[in-house]
This record gives structure tokens, C-alpha cells and sequence, in this order.
């Protein structure tokens, strides 16, 4: 599947430009898909820090992020498979399925990036499945299928993750590093 957008959690974008401090690997995705965000995946990203602002809204001015509202009504959908508690607590993981839900109802291709289990067992009981992808399964896409980072680079990225406070299972690390270097 070729996307054309990406629709990812804060947690990527955190990964990103604070954990990993790697702007200029970000910018090579941004450039080359939309990224749609909601407005309080916008707010997490910024909250806690201050700096990614300026970033994010010199990429919403340049189109390169999309940022769309959500309302209580798209988030009707979960109410079968999540309390009250779970969907304040996971809100900006369950904004981003239902807008994903919207953009697939729309027949758009996207890549849904979360990593969080439970929203992830959600947007597959939504028939999402198809379009989940893990952020480190992603820069393995980003080398390997679509280009837009060498095998160095990739590498380089994921052992920085493997030193960041980002949470990854070392298997999977090793597996992802293991299949970018046969390729």
C-alpha cells in the first residue's frame, strides 16, 4: 500500500524531536507525506515541551501538518469497547483512531502510527488493522520500502532510540536493525 498521509500519536513525534533529538530525519517524512494530527495530539506534543511549538507550527503554516477536530460525536464508536475512564485517560490515541476511521470510510491509504497496545487492540477491532504500523516498524518502511532514509541512517536512528527512554523491546530493536541490514 502506498499512503499518501500518515496519521501518527504524539509519542512519535516526541520520539522525534525531544528523546532522540533527530529533527532533520523527521523533516525527510514530513516532506515527502501529510502528516494529520488532532488538535490535542498538537497539545501533547507541545505541552510538556515548549520548543517542539515553534516546530509545529511552522509545519502546520506549511501544510506539511494537518491539524483536524474532532468532536464527541466521531468518538461515539469506542463507546462498545472502552469506558469513560480509558477514553479520557487514552483521549488523544482514540481522537486520532476515529479520524483514521473517517479518512478510511473517505477511501484514503494512510499509515496509523501508534504504539500504545490498547489503542491499538481498538483500532484493530475497528478493521484498522490493515493500517497500523509501530514507529520502529516504520523507519524500517521508511529505509527498506519507500526510501527515504539509507540503511546508515535507519540504523543510526533505531540504536538512538535504543538509547533514548523510549519503551521498545530489545528483540524487536534487534530484529527491525537485522532485517534493514539484509536488505
Amino acid at each position: 500500500m502506498q499512503s499518501h498521509y500518515i496519521l501518527a500519536d504524539s509519542s512519535f513525534f516526541i520520539l522525534f524531536l525531544n528523546d532522540i533529538n533527530d529533527h532533520s530525519s523527521l523533516n525527510k517524512v514530513i516532506e515527502k507525506y501529510k502528516f494529520i494530527i488532532t488538535q490535542r495530539i498538537k497539545d501533547e506534543i507541545t505541552q510538556s515541551y515548549n520548543n517542539n511549538k515553534v516546530w509545529l507550527d511552522e509545519k502546520t503554516k506549511d501544510g506539511n501538518i494537518i491539524v483536524e477536530q474532532t468532536d464527541d460525536e466521531s468518538l461515539e464508536i469506542f463507546k462498545p469497547f472502552i469506558s469513560k475512564e480509558e477514553e479520557l485517560k487514552q483521549r488523544g490515541e482514540y481522537e486520532l483512531i476515529a479520524l483514521a476511521f473517517k479518512i478510511k470510510e473517505e477511501g484514503h491509504d494512510f499509515y496509523l502510527i501508534i504504539d500504545d497496545t490498547d489503542a491499538r487492540k481498538i483500532a484493530s477491532k475497528l478493521s484498522l488493522e490493515s493500517y497500523l504500523v509501530y514507529t520502529s516498524k516504520f523507519i524500517e518502511l521508511c529505509c527498506c520500502n519507500i526510501k527515504i532514509f539509507t540503511r546508515d541512517e535507519a540504523i543510526k536512528i533505531l540504536e538512538n532510540i535504543r538509547n533514548s527512554r523510549f519503551r521498545l523491546d530489545t528483540n524487536i530493536l534487534d530484529s527491525i536493525i537485522n532485517n534493514i541490514q539484509r536488505w
